[in-house]
């Protein structure tokens, strides 16, 4: 597969020189270029985190406790799943959060002011998950952002498992269990600041409601994060739900999403610097991210809020930073008293710390607020930035867009997210190793230039007589396709799916390239659907 490619690579060379225009010929060898890049470190350099985890077998019996959330050593890990109109999907995917087998875990669904059937489904659960447990604790959320004024209400269902072991409803282990209810649609990414709010976990695990992961998700990206205490972000390796018995489209866009990860995020990964961690189900350590979520939230972008949530500026803050020095309690608790004078120096403003986010029995505030990262090293300087990798073995199943119109719509606030991302991941990524940051910028260049040369390759050339050029382009883009079918097909044998994904390469060629001009000239309407 490897050596097709260079063969091409080489090929196109000639073409550009005597046969091809130039333009045309140019833009089709740095497609070739960034393939060849891409398949050779994800195919010769790319190592697997939780495999190599694995292949470390010094104290396995000791690891093992820790990693499965057994040992009190074990890191907590907060899964945080926001959700909005999610009834057809959302018990599928509040219950694999629930039956990980990672045991030190708590579970905060946000639902965001749905006006469908999500809130009751998610009222039973917590019936059925906290028999013989607590109630429903009703309480008031501050607001969300320090330059806001009023109060956002909203009531929680909360409960905390006496056991870990007690199997009820397809429940495999009780874990801390909370659902906020809020009473009006803040966002998916003002509702992720919400449970931040009050997440204990070391880790934060980020899921879409329209996805459910494996069973051992969880337990695998522990066992990364407590093996790399360099790591600030995990993402994982996405498949479409039902892709098998779904529609054509769902086909097309498991192959599509399969393909970006195996190879992208892998080549990505060679270099600890993967560009963009998936909504789908993405793991951050809380010293990474916990300093960047408010801003995160509330993001303004040509002088009006953002709404859209974007991952890649998630990712790009995780990429940019490095790990902090630990501050003793005192320390700590000097610096929430200083926010709280802050707070009352600054008039009609309320913050996180101004009132509780949540009152359960005995806690408080800052009991809410409270965690420890024994993972960051307090004896010196951080030398080096987080490492953000992406994991095979962490299998996420995703729901997607099952018509052609949804699809567009989807791919339309991606584009806008994308945009918006460029200030932040283009204006740090140089920072990273040269390579990976020579084909991210290549491959920008190229995003903006494809409308043009689509234009160039379909009506200007023909018009001019030149047939050729353009029939050698089309297939430059057919061979891409392949070379991803075949990829697919080695790592899946019997899986017939390959055959969809020389179409959809054709489909984001003709179809995705309008996109990001048509995002960028609507990229101040805010309309989700």
């Amino acid at each position: 597969m490897l050596s097709a490619v260079a063969i091409v690579l080489c090929l196109k060379i000639y073409l550009i020189l005597f046969v091809m225009d130039f333009a045309l010929g140019l833009y089709s060898f740095f497609s070739s270029f960034v393939l060849f890049n891409v398949l050779f470190f994800a195919y010769t350099k790319y190592k697997d985190p939780y495999v190599k985890v694995m292949e470390d077998k010094d104290n396995e019996k000791e690891k093992e406790e820790k990693t499965t959330g057994r040992s009190s050593s074990a890191p907590l890990i907060s899964i945080v799943v926001p959700v909005k109109n999610e009834e057809d999907n959302i018990r599928n995917c509040v219950e694999s959060c629930l039956n990980q087998t990672y045991e030190n875990k708590e579970v905060i669904i946000v639902n965001d002011g749905s006006t469908d059937k999500t809130a009751a489904i998610l009222d039973e659960i917590r019936k059925e998950v906290g028999v013989g447990g607590s109630g429903v604790v009703v309480g008031t959320a501050p607001a969300l952002a320090s330059n806001r004024t009023s109060s956002t209400p909203f009531s929680t269902s909360s409960f905390t498992s006496a056991s870990s072991n007690i199997t009820n409803n397809n429940i495999i282990n009780k874990p801390k269990f909370h659902i906020l209810h809020l009473s009006r649609s803040v966002g998916k990414k003002q509702a992720v600041e919400a449970a931040s709010q009050i997440a204990k976990g070391e880790i934060y695990a980020f899921m879409d409601s329209d996805c459910d992961m494996a069973i051992d998700a969880v337990e695998k990206a522990a066992q990364v994060f407590i093996s790399d205490k360099q790591l600030g972000a995990l993402t994982s390796h996405g498949r479409v739900r039902g892709a098998h018995t779904g529609n054509v489209l769902q086909k097309m866009q498991d192959v599509y999403i399969d393909g970006s990860c195996r190879a992208i995020k892998a080549m990505e990964t060679t270099f600890s610097s993967v560009t963009c961690c998936s909504g789908s189900l993405s793991f951050y350590r809380r010293a990474a991210i916990q300093h960047f979520i408010h801003d995160w939230a509330h993001d303004r972008f040509l002088g009006m809020d953002f709404k859209f949530c974007t991952d890649r500026r998630m990712t790009a803050y995780v990429l940019g930073t490095k790990p902090t020095l630990v501050r003793d309690k005192d320390e700590d608790q000097k610096g929430v008293e200083g926010e709280k004078v802050r707070a009352n120096n600054n008039n009609n403003t309320t913050t996180a710390f101004a009132s509780p986010i949540l009152q359960t029995g005995n806690d408080d505030l800052n009991t809410l607020k409270s965690t420890s990262d024994p993972d960051i090293d307090d004896t010196k300087a951080p030398q080096h930035y987080w490492n953000v990798k992406y994991s095979q073995n962490i299998r996420v199943n995703v729901g997607v867009p099952t018509t052609l119109m949804a699809l567009l719509k989807q791919q339309i606030r991606w584009k806008k997210s994308f945009i918006r991302s460029l200030s932040s991941t283009g204006g740090m990524y140089w920072r990273r190793p040269f390579y990976p940051a020579l084909l991210y910028y290549i491959q920008t260049a190229m995003k903006f230039l494809r409308p043009y040369i689509l234009f160039h390759a379909l009506f200007v050339l023909p018009f001019e007589g030149d047939i050729r050029s353009t029939i050698l382009w089309l297939l430059g883009v057919l061979f891409t396709g392949m070379i991803y079918s075949v990829d697919f097909r080695l790592r899946n044998p019997g899986d017939r799916l390959w055959i969809y994904r020389p179409v959809f390469t054709f489909i984001t060629t003709f179809l995705y390239t309008w996109l990001l001009p048509y995002a960028a000239a609507t990229i101040r309407n805010k309309g989700w659907r």
